[in-house]
C-alpha cells in the first residue's frame, strides 16, 4: 500500500473521531443546562444538586371578594371580614396588615379581640376586617388590596375587595378637556351634575366654584328627574366656558361644587379642566430642560417659533425671569408669518450657583399675547 494512500486513511479515520467528540459536546451541555435550571444551583461531584421546594400559600381561606353595590350614601365604608387559617405545621407570626391607599384601614382580630399582632399555632385562624372609606371615592367598580405581613417583613398573603361604588352625586364628565382655544376667544363646553333627590329636596343645584380667572361655570336649562340605580336623582347642566384672552399654551384648572350631604355637613366635589390656548404662534419644544449640568459650565438650548397667524407678527420679545438665564432670537429682532420659523436660543449662565433651577422665559408678540416657557436645570457642584 502507497505511503500517500495510508496517510490518507489514518487523516479519514482521525476526522471521523473528532466529528464524534463534537456530537457529544451539545448533549453534556445540554444535561447540564436542564441540571443548573431545574436545581437553580450548580451540581457539586458526588453530591445531587439542590431542588428548591415550590411556595406554598401558609394562610388558607378565602382571600378575594365581591361584596356587590355599596351605597355610600346609605353606609360609609365598604367593609368585610376575611379569616385566614395557619395551615401549616409551625407557628406563624402576622405582624401588621398594610394597605395601597389612605383610604383602606383595618382590624385584626384573634379570639374576638383586636390585636395589633398575632402568632397563630397549627390550624388556629384569625380574622382580618377590611374597610373602606367611601367618602371621595369614584362611582366605578372598585378592587383595594392588602398586604397580610410577617414578623421578617415577608408577605403571608394579598387579599383583594371588590365593590361597586354608588355615590350619591356625580359629575359627567369626570374630567373635562376643552380641546384648542383661540386667543381672544372664548369657548363653551357642557357639563352634568346628577344628585340623589334625598340630598336636594328643593332641588335647586349650587354653582361651580372655579379656581382660575377666566374660567366659570353657569346652570344651563332646566332641572330634571331620573332614576339611577332604582333611586331617583335630580340632574342639572351646566355651561363650562374657558376665555383666557393673551396667556399662550396648556392650562390646568380645577372647579369644585359643594354638596349638601346629611346634616350641615358638604361634600366637596371636583371637576378637573384642561386645554390648549392657541395664539400667533407657538414653541417647539414647550419646555426648556438643561438637565445635570456641571456648575462653571455655560450651556445653550434651542427652540424653534412658528408662526400660526395669518398676519405676519412683528418682533417677538422675550424676558427671563432669572439673572442665570438669558434667551435672544435668532435672527435678532425677527418676525414672522403663518408657518414661519426663528430661532430662540436660551443660555444658562456658567456663574449659576448649584442646585436646582426653576424659571421661566416670556415670550410676547404685539400688546396683548404671551407665551410662557419653563426652564428647569439641576447645577451640580464641583
Amino acid at each position: 500500500m502507497k505511503t500517500s494512500e495510508i496517510l490518507y486513511r489514518q487523516l479519514n479515520r482521525l476526522f471521523h473521531v473528532c466529528a464524534g467528540l463534537l456530537c457529544l459536546v451539545p448533549a453534556a451541555v445540554y444535561v447540564i443546562g436542564l441540571q443548573i435550571c431545574h436545581g437553580d444551583t450548580l451540581p457539586v461531584p458526588n453530591k445531587p444538586a439542590v431542588v428548591q421546594p415550590a411556595a406554598q400559600r401558609v394562610l388558607s381561606g378565602p382571600i378575594s371578594a365581591d361584596i356587590g353595590m355599596v351605597d355610600a350614601l346609605a353606609q360609609p365604608t365598604a367593609t368585610h371580614t376575611f379569616t385566614l387559617t395557619n395551615s401549616t405545621n409551625a407557628s406563624i407570626d402576622i405582624a401588621s396588615i398594610r394597605g395601597t391607599c389612605g383610604c383602606e384601614h383595618f382590624s385584626l382580630l384573634a379570639a374576638g379581640k383586636e390585636v395589633q399582632s398575632a402568632k397563630l399555632a397549627p390550624g388556629k385562624s384569625v380574622s382580618i376586617k377590611f374597610d373602606v372609606d367611601l367618602k371621595g371615592q369614584p362611582p366605578d367598580e372598585l378592587t383595594k388590596s392588602a398586604f397580610v405581613v410577617g414578623d421578617s417583613n415577608n408577605i403571608l398573603n394579598t387579599l383583594t375587595l371588590s365593590f361597586r361604588l354608588r355615590q350619591p352625586y356625580i359629575i359627567q364628565p369626570m374630567h373635562l378637556d376643552v380641546g384648542n382655544v383661540s386667543t381672544g376667544a372664548s369657548k363653551s363646553v357642557p357639563a352634568t351634575v346628577e344628585i340623589d333627590s334625598a340630598l336636594l329636596p328643593d332641588g335647586v343645584f349650587p354653582g361651580f366654584v372655579s379656581d382660575t380667572p377666566g374660567i366659570s361655570a353657569k346652570l344651563s336649562g332646566p332641572v330634571r328627574k331620573s332614576l339611577r340605580d332604582g333611586k331617583s336623582v335630580f340632574c342639572q347642566d351646566y355651561l363650562v366656558t374657558v376665555n383666557q384672552p393673551n396667556k399662550i399654551g396648556s392650562f390646568a384648572s380645577m372647579l369644585s361644587l359643594n354638596i349638601p350631604t346629611k346634616g350641615k355637613e358638604v361634600d366637596i366635589v371636583y371637576l378637573p379642566i384642561s386645554g390648549t390656548i392657541v395664539g400667533d404662534f407657538v414653541a417647539s419644544p414647550k419646555t426648556v430642560s438643561f438637565g445635570a449640568i456641571i456648575a462653571g459650565s455655560e450651556v445653550k438650548r434651542s427652540l424653534v417659533l412658528t408662526g400660526s397667524s395669518t398676519d405676519k407678527l412683528d418682533a417677538i420679545k422675550c424676558v427671563s425671569s432669572s439673572q442665570w438665564v438669558t434667551a435672544q432670537i435668532v435672527p435678532n429682532g425677527a418676525g414672522i408669518g403663518k408657518s414661519q420659523n426663528c430661532t430662540l436660543t436660551v443660555t444658562l449662565s456658567g456663574k449659576a450657583p448649584a442646585g436646582l433651577l426653576k424659571t421661566s422665559i416670556i415670550l410676547t408678540a404685539g400688546p396683548s399675547e404671551f407665551l410662557t416657557v419653563p426652564v428647569t436645570a439641576n447645577v451640580v457642584g464641583t
